[in-house]
């Protein structure tokens, strides 16, 4: 009986395992499988297109365990084929599941960077009895029916030996082919060591309890393993991370494709913050317009039904009128004593002022007309007085009326002027 290293090793524990599988009519479908109250289930079952890019980053984005569809076949005695891969482990003696190069780096470029490893697509009929069966022998035969073909998983401690596969239409060609099988396996092998129990993956109301002479072992799925042979296939190579199946070389990637899925589901991530960070100010907004639409309208019915606000009401609006007219007295002050305070600042030393009269001007409320009488030694501190009026921003028109000598005493000359004075500020 053959042997291999991993007999008697207890699997290593993992949280969280997914497998994929890639299916004829371009579909991956993804399992998740997880430990949960001492037993693993599957924790998610899904299925989309190869094309959708952004689904497969988002989805696998901390990688998965591929599984790949192989063609079993005798063993060469140098390993070597022109066409095919042979597996980089579990390489086994006289069977090896065999790769096709073009058809698989279609599908793990499709796939790059959120592949961790690549087995066998049979590799469930080594780990799914194993992981689901609570002491399963070292030594089964695995029997799997699906679209009229049977296919034999031979596991020899622990190791996924060979894989068979015939036409099949119901439960009597299953017998026909196990025992097909034994005999081959004894007599063209020359092995006497076929397993005696065997696991059953399909549910067939036809179905006989004797596999020429194999016992069968109950086999419990998880609900949404045991109709689906897809998701079966992904669910065991997922825990191939626990039971070794034969594995398949995967090619380096560039540097960015593997960091891409963790870039672009943080993109995604950073875009749905902005977006939630912006609907926020939009949505207070909305919900403070109700609200204050709600309480406007309430506080108009109280108004309108309480005579004491009503009189309130007045009171303030007739108090605020006073205070607009107050501001308005205020605004418009007179500059009588900036006025005065300019004719004292422009006068000349030599000239003097003793009398002043002002005259409303028809039409224009802030403004007056003002005459001013006085004495001067000379005409030219009469010129300079009126020079400094005009100067300023809010007299206009200073002009001289008339300007002669004193009789009595001709070393000075009397003055009339008038000017237009903006009286009140606007």
């Amino acid at each position: 009986m053959k042997t291999t290293d991993n007999n008697n090793a207890k699997p290593k524990y993992k949280k969280t395992m997914t497998g994929v599988i890639h299916t004829p009519d371009g579909s991956i479908i993804c399992v998740k499988i997880k430990m949960k109250h001492g037993r693993w289930v599957a924790e998610s079952a899904d299925s989309w297109s190869v094309s959708n890019v952004l689904k497969t980053a988002l989805t696998l984005s901390e990688g998965a365990v591929l599984g790949l569809n192989t063609e079993w076949r005798r063993t060469a005695p140098n390993h070597s084929s022109h066409s095919l891969e042979l597996p980089i482990s579990a390489a086994n003696a006289d069977f090896n599941p065999y790769l096709h190069p073009a058809r698989s780096s279609i599908i793990l470029e499709a796939l790059s960077g959120n592949i961790t490893s690549v087995v066998t697509e049979d590799s469930f009929l080594l780990t799914l009895p194993l992981a689901f069966c609570k002491e399963p022998q070292a030594s089964f035969v695995s029997i799997f029916y699906e679209n009229d073909i049977v296919t034999f998983g031979i596991v020899i401690e622990r190791k996924l030996e060979a894989v068979f596969s015939f036409p099949c239409k119901n439960a009597s060609y299953i017998e026909a082919s196990s025992a097909r099988i034994k005999r081959y396996w004894r007599y063209i092998l020359k092995r006497d060591d076929f397993p005696k129990k065997v696991f059953i993956f399909h549910d067939d109301d036809n179905r006989i309890n004797d596999y020429d002479g194999l016992d069968q072992q109950p086999l419990a799925l998880p609900e949404e393993l045991l109709y689906d042979g897809g998701a079966m296939k992904a669910a065991g190579a997922a825990l191939t991370a626990l039971y070794p199946a034969p594995a398949f070389k995967v090619s380096r990637q560039h540097g960015f494709k593997i960091y891409r899925p963790i870039l672009l589901k943080t993109a995604v991530t950073l875009l749905c913050i902005s977006l939630l960070a912006a609907s926020v100010p939009v949505t207070a907004n909305l919900h403070a317009k109700k609200k204050l639409t709600h309480n406007e309208n309430i506080y108009n019915i109280k108004l309108n039904e309480n005579q004491f606000l009503k009189d309130l009401e007045k009171a303030a609006n007739e108090f605020s009128s006073k205070i607009l007219s107050i501001k308005k007295t205020y605004d418009q002050s007179s500059r009588w004593g900036s006025f005065l305070q300019l004719l004292a600042e422009v006068k000349p030393d030599s000239l003097f002022l003793e009398r002043l009269g002002s005259d409303q001007i028809q039409g224009a409320e802030n403004k007056i007309r003002i005459a001013l009488n006085g004495w001067a030694h000379s005409e030219n501190s009469v010129t300079e007085f009126i020079s400094s009026l005009q100067a300023s921003d809010y007299i206009n028109s200073a002009s001289l009326v008339s300007m002669e000598r004193d009789a009595k005493n001709k070393n000075i000359c009397k003055f009339r002027i008038l000017c237009v004075v903006q009286l009140a500020k606007e």
